[in-house]
């Protein structure tokens, strides 16, 4: 056979361009299907959405099929008997070429990022997994290369959404917590000193004119006195459970204590408080977060858990802080739980709102 003749057989072969040989001999003709470039599975190669590849133990480019040639942007033409390395930036090379060798062994991946075009700014993520050809007698790599570039930038654009919403929600909270301080700033200051005023013109007006107001009259103004010392007392305990001012004042710790009893005389619930004196001052976003979310803690034990006691634990060790709310009552039924965690809560309310102040 001529030489020139033999390498046009071999570059068929190479391309995929022959899928057996006939042989002649005295018995009569014998074909020979080359190994692993049967029709019907090159068909199925050709029309799968992954590249496919045989590689020598060099890394260069035995057959590729269609989507190969396009992950690495060339034709196919070109491609067949060409180094891998060549169509990867040097750092990238070196680390597929150490795969080859590791492939023949055992399966190896490898992510690499593979510019396209020059006329296109995005580059492409293609991840390859290799293999040995286990029924060759030749050293043979197989490549299989998947296109992640769709979703990887599906999964950064759904991290930046989540990012957006976290810092929104951050914000909701963040302007609920100065709207509670500005609510109980106000109750206090100006409600709270409205109800003193008149709580004490209608001292005055029983001290002095008692002696001539009928008996009728002055069992109004007294219960009338009464009234409204009562309704300054709840103000005063509205605007102080909406931002206690111990918690600007003497920080977390005093105000964890402060409300902690308050909560016992409301509901009868004994708690426990187990919080160091000389816990270390946070910021007073992190103060803030907390002291919401022991609010939200004891709410819950006393709407649901059914228990009389409760226990508060507040640890830190420099570097990080603790804190447990533990209660004695009847816990929470699967059910109920997964239900609640599928509903959507309003902002601020709930397990959601506790693990988004914590964020």
């Amino acid at each position: 056979m001529p030489v020139d003749e033999a390498e046009q057989i071999v570059r068929a072969i190479r391309r995929g361009g022959i899928d057996a040989l006939v042989m002649k001999d005295a018995r009569g003709d014998k074909v020979v299907t080359l190994q692993g470039t049967e029709h019907p599975y090159r068909v199925l190669v050709e029309f799968v959405n992954d590249g496919a590849a045989t590689l020598d133990s060099d890394g260069t480019i035995l057959y590729a099929n269609n989507r190969f040639a396009e992950l690495l942007s060339m034709s196919l033409s070109k491609l067949i008997g060409t180094s891998m390395q060549s169509h990867l930036s040097p750092t990238e090379g070196n680390k597929f070429q150490s795969l080859v060798g590791r492939a023949r062994h055992r399966r190896a991946f490898h992510r690499a990022a593979q510019p396209t075009q020059r006329q296109q700014r995005r580059s492409r993520l293609v991840r390859f997994t290799l293999a040995s050809m286990n029924q060759s007698n030749l050293a043979r790599v197989c490549v299989v290369a998947t296109e992640l570039t769709e979703l990887v930038e599906a999964n950064e654009a759904l991290k930046s959404n989540e990012q957006s919403l976290r810092e929104l929600s951050a914000r909701l909270l963040q302007l609920q917590d100065e709207e509670r301080r500005y609510l109980a700033r106000d109750l206090h200051d100006i409600t709270g000193q409205k109800l003193a005023v008149q709580s004490m013109t209608l001292s005055g007006v029983l001290s002095r004119l008692s002696s001539s107001l009928d008996d009728e009259t002055r069992q109004a103004l007294s219960e009338s006195l009464v009234w409204n010392k009562e309704v300054a007392e709840e103000i005063r305990t509205l605007s102080y459970l909406l931002h206690p001012p111990l918690l600007d004042e003497l920080g977390l710790s005093s105000a964890a204590r402060w409300y902690a009893s308050g909560f016992t005389k409301r509901t009868g619930i004994q708690i426990d408080v187990d919080i160091p004196s000389d816990l270390q001052r946070l910021s007073p976003d992190a103060e803030v977060a907390i002291f919401r979310v022991l609010q939200e803690s004891l709410t819950d034990v006393h709407r649901y858990s059914g228990s009389e006691k409760a226990r508060i634990r507040i640890n830190s060790n420099g570097e990080a802080i603790k804190v447990q709310v533990e209660d004695y009552g009847k816990g929470i039924k699967p059910a109920k739980s997964k239900s609640a965690q599928s509903a959507v809560e309003r902002l601020g309310v709930g397990i959601q709102g506790m693990t988004e102040r914590m964020r």
